[in-house]
């Protein structure tokens, strides 16, 4: 199980938190500044975020999966799914990075043995790309049931999605 996330909500939430009561889950970052980033990649300071959907958030993320600023261990959401093609992924973003990393995210999906079964994406309605089929969205209506505020709805309803496929946390 990978779960992937925009540094975006990583630095406003508590990911790690689900990453780490699952061993089985690995915890990516999607990355304005750095691109695609594995939770123990080494990461630097910056100032860069997608905040408005459209091509240059697209091609800016296509430069960094092309030419990342830092080394790591995968360079980009296409690269990540052929590697774990058999694996689950579950996607935490704002329809921005999402409409960001669209097209790398269809090209990564084609590697994936039953795509409809194996990616979830919980973002918010106002996301109307092309990967809608996949995105379970949230909305003001769930905050109360998952204890969350707009900022970290995201991430809570992705844990959600985790616990409905079947993965539940590592017991002691």
């Amino acid at each position: 199980m990978n779960m992937m996330i925009s540094y975006q909500e990583l630095v406003r939430t508590f990911p790690k938190s689900i990453a780490a009561s699952h061993s089985r889950i690995c915890l990516w970052v999607i990355s304005a500044g750095l691109g695609l980033r594995h939770s123990s990649d080494p990461a630097i300071p910056y100032e860069a975020t997608f905040s408005q959907p459209g091509k240059k958030s697209a091609s800016i993320w296509g430069m960094l999966t092309s030419d990342p600023v830092l080394p790591g261990k995968v360079t980009s959401l296409a690269e990540l799914l052929s590697l774990y093609r058999h694996d689950s992924f579950v996607i935490a973003a704002s329809p921005v990075y999402l409409n960001a990393v669209e097209d790398d995210l269809l090209k990564g999906m084609a590697y994936l043995t039953c795509p409809r079964e194996q990616l979830k994406i919980a973002s918010s309605a106002s996301y109307n790309g092309r990967l809608r089929e996949y995105v379970r969205y949230g909305g003001i209506l769930m905050m109360k049931d998952l204890n969350s505020n707009m900022t970290t709805l995201n991430i809570k309803h992705a844990g959600m999605l985790i616990h409905d496929m079947g993965i539940m946390p590592d017991t002691l």
